[in-house]
């Protein structure tokens, strides 16, 4: 088991920011990453860029990526969109251009809003396509909680053998300030493959401190673990849409040669 504690970050007034890092590109998840993170009611969001809509544009330039979400804060106010919404887990902003052919376009709504050229607009993830021309996008996604989870509960050796078909018990645990049976069994994601639970959640409480935690079991199969993996990743959302993570040491050093599974 490894501990963890408190929020991603460090919760700042309402509208301002923390120190924005490099900005760079994340392959993986196909944004232009690393903008910065924004308190808004209370709960911390997370705001990258869809690189498909040339947002590409701001890769290396913190300067423009925090001009356009100083935009976005000047037309658009997050924290009320966010309070009537209950702090969804993710949203986007859009800039529309309405005049695609004048000057200057597209790259005039990435750096800065201009009335009669571009607009902004809340909507939410995955409808837009049905509903405007989007030009470029801004995702605010909640910073998830990071929760305690423990791997084989009462093996401290959490040995793992990604070749070998199977079922791994993977607890959430309960803390002072957080309740594992919340846990939505229907949200969670383990490992890098993303693979849902197998059969029923088992309330127990299997480290004796803060009450009963939420066991799930993953089909080690369906995990996409490799061999040299050495921490795994549980990832889901409560009842009420808090976004939580956890991660976990492993020991896969025993897997047998080519037998690892690779996703």
């Amino acid at each position: 088991m490894r501990r963890l504690s408190g929020l991603i970050g460090v919760l700042i007034c309402a509208n301002a920011f923390a120190a924005a890092p490099a900005v760079e590109f994340d392959a993986v998840n196909g944004r232009v990453e690393s903008i910065r993170d924004l308190d808004i009611g209370g709960t911390l969001y997370h705001v990258s860029f869809d690189h498909a809509f040339g947002a590409n544009l701001f890769v290396g330039d913190p300067a423009g990526a925090n001009a356009a979400v100083d935009a976005i804060i000047d037309v658009l106010n997050p924290h009320d969109y966010f309070v009537d919404n209950g702090h969804p887990t993710q949203v986007a902003v859009f800039w529309v251009v309405t005049d695609p052919l004048g000057a200057p376009g597209v790259s005039a709504c990435l750096s800065g809003y201009l009335p009669g050229t571009c607009q902004f607009e809340w909507t939410n993830v995955g409808d837009y396509f049905n509903n405007i021309s989007e030009a470029a996008a801004a995702y605010f996604e909640r910073v998830p909680t990071e929760v305690n989870i423990d791997v084989l509960p009462g093996d401290t050796a959490n040995k793992v053998y990604p070749n070998k078909a199977g079922q791994l018990p993977v607890a959430v645990l309960s803390a002072a300030d957080f309740d594992a049976t919340q846990v939505d069994p229907a949200t969670l994601k383990f490992a890098s493959a993303e693979a849902g639970p197998v059969g029923a959640v088992v309330i127990a409480d299997v480290d004796g401190l803060f009450g009963p935690d939420s066991i799930a079991k993953f089909k080690v199969e369906e995990a996409g673990i490799f061999c040299d993996d050495t921490e795994v990743s549980l990832s889901g959302e409560t009842y009420a849409g808090e976004p939580i993570v956890g991660i976990d040491a492993i020991d896969a050093s025993e897997c047998q040669s080519g037998g690892c599974h690779a996703y």
